[in-house]
């Protein structure tokens, strides 16, 4: 177990929030070096890995949904609009 309540959970997650918007406003456009986990180098443009870790955000606001729909749970985590 990550937290030891929701509270702290949620506390953490404004917290992480407010770092990432923080970062996101640094963005500048240009290009950066990586590595892979299997050690590929390559370069991309620095929003590129940005917009990725959003997107992946995403899938995982859908597994929420799901587990939630299957256990016939109330959910909205699909709807990007009442966000």
């Amino acid at each position: 177990m990550f937290f030891n309540s929701i509270n702290q959970y949620k506390n953490e997650r404004i917290s992480l929030d407010q770092e990432i918007m923080s970062f996101s406003e640094e963005i500048e456009d240009k290009n950066i070096n990586y590595s892979t986990q299997d050690l590929k180098n390559g370069k991309c443009v620095q929003l590129k890995p940005i917009m990725h870790m959003f997107n992946h955000q995403t899938h995982h606001r859908g597994q929420i949904s799901n587990i939630l729909d299957d256990l016939s749970i109330t959910n909205d985590y699909s709807n990007m609009i009442n966000l």
